[in-house]
């Protein structure tokens, strides 16, 4: 067995294979460690549920290190494809936003939405960049601020129109779970219950504060809403 060994690392391309399968252990063991201590941290998925700061904590990671391209390109693919539904498509082409206002609309749209769940993300950055130090009571209640008055800009332009309830819902169930489901198909791992129950819970608090009514209670439901609402409306209409 020995000379055996030997035989096999006296080939030319033995380093080489050692040197990947020690690089592969060391990238799997550096993409799995945040998952791991969160899991870790929060045994019980549906902790998120219960505790909006767990949710956005948990939500952040994902959005920030774990898939920032899937789930932000999710998104933007959900917001795109509320287009498709007769009733929202009808609002823009008649407010003019598909015509001249649209670049101006998707940017707004993203910031505003980005600045919902920012504030998390933000006091880490600043903890990272000024040694540890964690952040005070002024910048933590500024954030909060922030994402207060974002949802008001929200409100404000939605308040303009006659948007139905189930238009609203489908947007919101869009935002909670469209980015997942990219990432369960496309990314090098699948989403854990504890990321999707915090998608669903700062998505469903977004929509209370909206006042949408009838808020799915699980992410499956919706998922189901979704599912639902895509096949039909998208279809091509014809006059």
């Amino acid at each position: 067995m020995e000379s055996l060994f030997t035989l096999i690392l006296a080939h030319p391309l033995a380093k080489y294979v050692v040197v990947l399968v020690v690089y592969v252990s060391f990238v799997r063991h550096q993409r799995y460690r945040r998952i791991k201590a969160l899991l870790h941290k929060y045994p019980d998925p549906e902790i998120p549920l219960r505790d909006l700061d767990v949710a956005t904590e948990v939500l952040s990671a994902v959005r920030d290190y774990e898939f920032p391209f899937t789930y932000g390109n999710g998104l933007e693919i959900s917001l795109l494809s509320t287009y498709g539904i007769p009733s929202i498509s009808a609002i823009l082409a008649a407010t003019g936003q598909f015509k001249c206002g649209y670049l101006k609309r998707s940017v707004d749209g993203t910031l505003l939405l980005q600045e919902l769940n920012e504030g998390y993300s933000r006091n880490q950055l600043r903890t990272a960049l000024d040694k540890g130090r964690k952040p005070d009571k002024n910048e933590i209640e500024n954030d909060r601020l922030r994402a207060a008055i974002a949802m008001e800009r929200i409100n404000f332009f939605h308040r303009q129109y006659n948007i139905k309830q189930s238009d609203y819902l489908y947007t919101l169930a869009l935002f909670a779970v469209g980015p997942f489901l990219w990432i369960d198909r496309f990314e090098w791992r699948k989403s854990t219950d504890l990321e999707k129950n915090a998608s669903l819970a700062l998505w469903a608090a977004q929509g209370e504060k909206m006042g949408i009514q009838n808020i799915p209670k699980t992410f499956e439901d919706f998922v189901a809403l979704v599912e639902v609402m895509i096949p039909h409306p998208l279809l091509p209409k014809f006059c």
